[in-house]
């Protein structure tokens, strides 16, 4: 069901209230009373009117001070105001307007063209919060949009002149609002085609542009009939400002571009228009040799600093394999001769011991034992970050062999079948660290089972666009998808060391070994399900 317009009627005279009461329900518009000033902003500010037909000359208060009233209530001041007044020459008419009415209707009334004359005031008003937006980057016309809707103005976006000229066809505008710089129709063609043509041409134009800021764009602009020229960004109270002020402007037919400035003729526009085009191309090549001058600068000056980088880096990692190397051999060393004295301390004083005696001598040596593959596995790790691995054609085959061979005894102690695939394609790597890198992966399908579980790992390896997918599948306890991040870090463990041993070390070399042979790796895996570590690396050519 479509809502009744609602006017609100402030009128002291009862026949002339009666008679106009009459005449807007047959145009099926409500009707709201009020006989004073003081019951019309009440009822005001009670219903939310669409417009309101104020009699001048009230009983209780004038009706100019009324006008100034309505007008200074936050959620009246956008409703149209139309005076109904016998008071119609034109010293009256223009103060009506100066005082903010959207036009007049003279006393007394006419029966044929009362009702028209209203409805024609509230399309009008329509239109006139109706703007079009001429904008072709999306993101400047969101922000326009936000703004203006949130100002209580209907907005219709067009991306350029062309579209522009097409809205106009379908509905009515109070405003248009275009950038100049846009393809198919700029906003200097688009301006001038709306003051050459009769049915646009009092339509107000607002020019707002990032790109032509010279005093010699505006000047063009305003010869062109455009109504204001704004430079973006425009903080959004005073951009809305100026906006408001060529709308009353333009209500008040005050807007000398509408109709007193002529555009140029063909031949002075074409001009104009060629030279503001050509100077801002002009400007623009200044501005590219500028940033190409100050890019060259900011490049030299990268290239200086990599260099600078780049040698600082290199003596760091050399620095580090030495302190890594230093620290390994003087941590080592005491690490050797702590397990050497347990393991003479078993064999010469064994039976003297008490078996708790033996049971720390027992948990001495696996510690010994734990912390001399740790920093094994971080010298590794330390290498594999501060080497450039050499690349080579590899048997895939052949290193396969090797990673099996040297887990022979965990295999065998973990009673656990490895299947290998049949002929394999060779791959771009580094050979050595290709061995450790799938040592680690059959190591932990093999490790991590569940308890009474019989280890399954089979490798299978497929070509395709110039890679080579190796794929090591477990039978083994799982990795829940949260988790499947972690796992490549350092020292990340998912499970205790008394259930599953381990340095927490061996996928962050697969990782870093990996990347340093330029792969790729992965791993699909649930909870419950077992795991599929996945390594891709280019097939040799």
């Amino acid at each position: 069901m479509v809502m009744k317009k609602k006017i609100l009627l402030i009128e002291d005279n009862a026949q002339n209230r009666v008679l106009a009461t009459l005449l807007l329900e047959e145009a099926g518009l409500e009707v709201i009373h009020a006989v004073s000033g003081t019951e019309g902003l009440s009822k005001a500010r009670e219903c939310a009117p669409d417009l309101i037909l104020l009699d001048i000359q009230l009983p209780d208060m004038d009706g100019y001070a009324l006008l100034t009233q309505l007008k200074e209530e936050p959620g009246l001041a956008r409703v149209p105001i139309v005076a109904v007044t016998s008071y119609a020459m034109a010293g009256e008419r223009k103060r009506a307007l100066d005082s903010g009415c959207a036009g007049y209707i003279e006393k007394p009334i006419e029966p044929a063209r009362f009702a028209k004359q209203v409805v024609a005031f509230l399309q009008s008003h329509r239109a006139r919060m109706r703007i079009l937006v001429v904008e072709d980057r999306a993101e400047n016309a969101i922000v326009l949009r936000e703004n203006l809707e949130s100002a209580g103005y209907d907005v219709v976006q067009a991306s350029n002149g062309t579209e522009a000229l097409n809205s106009l066809e379908h509905a009515r505008f109070g405003l248009v609002i275009t950038d100049i710089l846009m393809p198919e129709m700029d906003g200097y063609q688009l301006t001038r085609t709306l003051k050459t043509d009769e049915r646009f041409k009092d339509i107000p134009v607002l020019i707002y542009t990032a790109t032509y800021t010279d005093p010699k764009d505006k000047s063009f602009a305003l010869s062109l009939g455009a109504a204001d020229f704004i430079i973006k960004p425009a903080e959004t109270e005073l951009f809305l400002n100026r906006i408001r002020q060529v709308l009353e402007k333009a209500n008040k037919g005050e807007l000398p571009q509408l109709r007193a400035v002529k555009p140029p003729e063909e031949s002075v526009y074409l001009r104009q228009y060629t030279e503001r085009l050509v100077k801002k191309l002009e400007d623009k090549v200044i501005q590219a040799e500028k940033a190409n001058r100050k890019l060259a600068q900011l490049n030299e000056t990268l290239e200086t600093r990599i260099k600078e980088a780049t040698a600082e880096l290199r003596s760091a990692n050399k620095e580090l394999e030495g302190f890594a190397y230093m620290v390994a051999h003087d941590l080592r060393a005491p690490l050797r001769s702590v397990r050497g004295l347990v393991t003479i301390l078993q064999k010469e004083h064994g039976a003297g011991l008490p078996p708790s005696a033996m049971d720390l001598c027992d948990r001495l040596g696996h510690s010994a034992e734990f912390m001399d593959r740790l920093i094994e596995d971080l010298l590794g790790y330390s290498r594999l970050g501060g080497t450039k691995l050499s690349l080579s054609k590899v048997s895939l085959g052949r290193v396969l062999q090797q990673a099996t061979s040297l887990l022979g005894k965990i295999i065998e102690e973990a009673h656990a079948s490895v299947q290998l695939p049949g002929p394999m394609p060779d791959v771009m790597a580094h050979e050595q660290t290709l061995v450790h890198v799938v040592a680690n992966l059959v190591s932990n399908g093999v490790k991590f089972v569940a308890p009474g579980v019989r280890p399954e790992v089979s490798l299978f390896a497929k070509a395709s666009d110039g890679w080579v997918r190796l794929t090591v599948h477990d039978n083994g306890i799982g990795i829940a998808p949260e988790y499947q991040q972690r796992i490549f870090n350092v020292f990340e463990r998912l499970h205790d060391s008394d259930s599953y041993p381990g340095t927490g070390i061996g996928l962050a070399v697969v990782q870093k070994g990996v990347e340093k042979m330029g792969g790729k790796f992965g791993v699909e895996s649930k909870a419950g399900e077992g795991s599929s570590f996945w390594i891709e690396l280019p097939a040799a050519q």
